[in-house]
């Protein structure tokens, strides 16, 4: 048997940008453009306009969302906060000492806290300006005034709460009076009558809202969506907040009612309805608190309704334009992010995944049985899985192209093919690892060394030199990235933002993922290295650590898998579990085994305890079917079943590849000419055909057979089977002749995959091997002897036609056709076609 090398990748990128882990308490963790994480243990809850804060339980802040100008960057120290507010793109945060902290969007000076910067007891952020409460009871203003939202009326005093609208500002009197400045548009400074008796304020985008002692509601404002008439019964409240044009209130029951704009979602409550702690609204989303742990619901173009609950025990990740994907240890799928196009729709039944990979505005999934699911955008066809649909155990989804390896080691190709990156480069084999780009591809083959084909506008396609050691590749938008055996990382391809200089020093990488413009290496010690396209301002560490298992880029965003505990993907281990196809052939003693093992499993069985990563694949030898030379497997740290197509039924080909005294067993075979001790058989085909000696067989032509036979070679050097134990008929067919020239008689040596004769050739012959076949020919009649007659065909004489004994003397020596088996003799120590020739019929004589 062939058998490949083992394959052990301890650093290697199963789906190109993704890298999968195997520890138990696996988190998932985003920052750049878009960050995101867990949110437990959460005491307050603020959302913005794309942003969401959390102050933790330990005086901490989590923060997720759009954090494209740093919003969601807190400052260091994290920590000793006792207050949060979330602006439009801004932040705010108030520590115990009663000092304010803002980062993000400063274009207004909303970050720029005024001095003394000391004695605050509340905060609130408004669209670019922001508002503080003193302990005297004063607000301290700054930021954007073009409304005169900065203006506190006189008198500034016996304040007791603060609220911040886009462009306006409320402030709730100790009296429970309320007073409103700033942009007087659909009537916000209008206040509610009686102005007394209120306990709480809530600003929006061009809505106030106060609650009164009694528990009761009073929305005032803009109300093109009915956001100002609160649901009844209008009684029992005990905290309200505002978004862009909807409201959010929380009873005492813990029930949370949403009435306004609902076109993203906003209002749509996530059940059960109950236990609700604090409430707080975005711009077109909403987010709360229950049992300790913030929500969020409606838009999510930036991530911010953060990872879907709960944030734990994910196997892989995959990072796509806006979008993400992770898979769950127990085969589902969560999708969170922009999802315009559906992309983050999953679709069903939602179990047995066993990979993701997140392209521009679509998606990708492998399931466990090798077939590929694709939803999202497909203007492009890139969820159109290039057929068959099978057998593929690794996938990566570019901008809007697709790629699938296959257990044979080839590539398939889907998807918009404008820069040829759909074409995979000749021999498409031998592949291990495969990443789309943007419009490139780039495949890992077993020999280390990278192909990439596709767009080259800026060299991306261009591979280093020298193109060997290889273990692992990632194609971004405009470069590549491939990591060295020795933890080295090479980059090529667009540089013009640092997304191929890597940081010093180059080593002990473990994992690489290439972005939009830049790039991200994840270190042997759970460190992450990020370079490129402002990546020490845009993408700056998360700050509560290291501890990275996993990494994925997307366009300007990263993605991480965080444990407490990360084992590195060189010792991370996983398992495969590998089921037969076709069954019959596993029922029969078909087996498997990692090539380089001595150990045959069973179909079903499970490997346990080896690193993950793509192995060799081999399968054990099974009377009457042939196995593939070449399969690979991925050992998974999921509980994964791959279904792979091992084995198919012996065609008479293969059978003559075999050594003499092999046994074999032939099926559905169509006997093509019958005499006393011998019979010829032939593949439905046409493709191949053989000889068979057997006295008494009692066949005829066109029934269809299965047996168990040895393979002998006779002294003409014509391969033949010899049947062992009974012949079964299978039922009835036909034959037809295969027209060949005289020249192509016999056809070249058939050798096996090592070199080795087989079955020999006619000598002269060209073409395909075609001995044992039922052919049809022509030419020039002659004697060649005292009672034997051969065939003449321009230069090509002297073919023997073997005439049956029952067959009438040819009269007339011309031009003829003749029908019969193409069987061999030898003259001379060479091998001479010889036509067998089965009735009169078979001879035509045109003259």
């Amino acid at each position: 048997m062939r058998r490949w090398l083992l394959i052990i990748l301890s650093c290697f990128a199963l789906l190109g940008t993704v890298h999968r882990i195997s520890v138990a308490d696996q988190s998932v963790h985003g920052w750049g453009h878009q960050v995101f994480g867990p949110a437990e243990n959460i005491s307050k809850v603020r959302a913005g306009e794309k942003h969401v804060l959390a102050l933790k339980l330990d005086g901490s802040i989590v923060s997720w969302g759009d954090n494209s100008t740093r919003q969601c960057d807190v400052p260091a120290p994290n920590n000793n906060f006792v207050d949060i507010s979330a602006g439009s793109r801004h932040s705010v945060g108030l520590r115990a000492s009663g000092s304010v902290v803002c980062w993000g969007f400063n274009n207004e000076c909303q970050c720029e806290v005024p001095e003394p910067n000391k004695d605050f007891i509340a905060i609130a952020a408004g669209h670019w300006h922001c508002l503080a409460l003193k302990a005297d009871g004063s607000i301290a203003t700054w930021g954007r005034n073009d409304y005169g939202q900065c203006d506190v009326p006189s008198p500034n005093a016996d304040f007791i709460a603060v609220a911040a609208g886009d462009f306006f500002s409320m402030g709730l009197k100790s009296d429970g009076s309320i007073a409103v400045w700033g942009n007087q548009t659909y009537g916000l400074t209008t206040l509610p009558s009686p102005n007394s008796g209120f306990v709480a304020i809530a600003a929006g985008g061009y809505n106030a809202m106060a609650l009164r002692s009694d528990g009761s509601v009073v929305v005032w404002g803009r109300n093109t969506n009915n956001q100002c008439i609160p649901p009844t019964p209008n009684t029992g409240f005990t905290a309200i907040c505002a978004g862009d044009n909807h409201c959010l209130a929380l009873r005492e029951d813990g029930s949370i009612a949403a009435w306004g704009l609902n076109d993203r979602g906003q209002c749509d409550i996530p059940s059960p309805n109950e236990g609700y702690t604090a409430i707080s609204a975005g711009k077109q989303f909403s987010a709360a608190i229950r049992n300790g742990d913030a929500i969020a619901w409606g838009d999510d173009l930036f991530a911010q309704r953060n990872v879907p609950y709960p944030n734990s025990d994910f196997a892989d990740v995959s990072a796509g334009l806006f979008h993400n994907i992770g898979l769950k240890t127990d085969g589902t799928l969560v999708s969170w992010g922009r999802n315009l196009e559906s992309q983050c729709t999953i679709p069903q039944p939602n179990n047995n995944f066993a990979a993701v990979s997140a392209g521009h505005y679509f998606s990708l999934a492998l399931k466990y049985t090798g077939e590929i699911v694709g939803w999202g955008l497909n203007e492009e066809g890139q969820t159109n899985i290039a057929q068959p649909n099978q057998d593929f155990v690794a996938i990566s989804a570019g901008a809007f192209h697709g790629l699938g390896l296959k257990a044979n080691g080839s590539i398939a190709c889907w998807g918009y093919n404008e820069y040829a990156q759909c074409n995979v480069p000749d021999p498409n084999s031998g592949f291990v690892s495969i990443s789309a780009g943007r419009c490139h591809s780039l495949g890992l083959r077993l020999d280390g060394s990278i192909a990439a084909w596709g767009q080259n506008t800026d060299g991306q396609c261009n591979l280093p030199q020298p193109n060997e050691h290889f273990v692992a590749i990632s194609a971004g938008q405009h470069h590549s990235l491939g990591l060295k055996a020795n933890g080295t990382i090479v980059a090529w391809g667009r540089a013009f933002e640092g997304q191929c200089t890597i940081p010093l020093p180059n080593a002990d990488f473990i994992a690489i993922s290439a972005g939009g413009f830049s790039s991200v290496g994840l270190k042997r010690d759970g460190t992450v290295v990020k370079w490129g396209d402002g990546c020490q301002t845009k993408c700056p560490q998360p700050t509560n650590g290291n501890n990275i298992a996993a990494i994925s880029a997307g366009f300007q965003h990263f993605t991480g898998i965080k444990s407490k505990s990360p084992t590195p993907i060189s010792l991370q281990l996983g398992s495969m579990r590998i089921r037969i196809s076709p069954a019959k052939a596993a029922d029969i003693g078909g087996k498997w085994r990692r090539a380089g093992t001595s150990v045959w499993r069973e179909s079903g069985d499970v490997e346990a305890g080896i690193p993950v990563g793509i192995y060799a694949i081999e399968f054990s030898d099974v009377t009457g079917y042939s196995h593939s030379s070449s399969c690979l497997a991925y050992a998974s740290p999921i509980d994964t079943e791959q279904l792979v197509t091992a084995y198919k039924p012996t065609c008479i080909g293969s059978e003559k590849l075999l050594a003499d005294g092999k046994q074999t067993k032939i099926s559905q075979a169509v006997v093509s000419a019958a005499w006393d001790s011998v019979f010829y058989i032939e593949e439905a085909n046409r493709s191949s055909g053989i000889r068979v000696e057997c006295p008494g067989h009692g066949l005829a032509e066109g029934d269809i057979i299965e047996m168990n036979c040895l393979l002998r070679t006779n002294q003409s050097g014509e391969r033949y089977l010899e049947p062992v134990g009974a012949i079964t008929k299978q039922g009835q067919g036909s034959i037809s002749p295969l027209a060949l020239s005289p020249k192509a008689l016999g056809g070249g040596d058939l050798r096996d995959s090592v070199g080795q004769v087989a079955q020999r050739g006619a000598s002269g012959g060209t073409g395909l091997n075609n001995i044992g076949l039922l052919i049809r020919t022509w030419g020039e009649l002659r004697l060649c002897g005292a009672s034997e007659y051969c065939i003449d065909y321009g230069n090509i004489s002297g073919i023997r036609c073997s005439i049956p004994a029952d067959v009438a003397p040819l009269s007339n020596l011309g031009f003829i056709g003749i029908t019969g088996i193409l069987s061999c003799e030898m003259v001379d120590n060479e091998i001479k076609p010889v036509i067998l020739p089965r009735r009169q019929s078979d001879i035509t004589q045109y003259r």
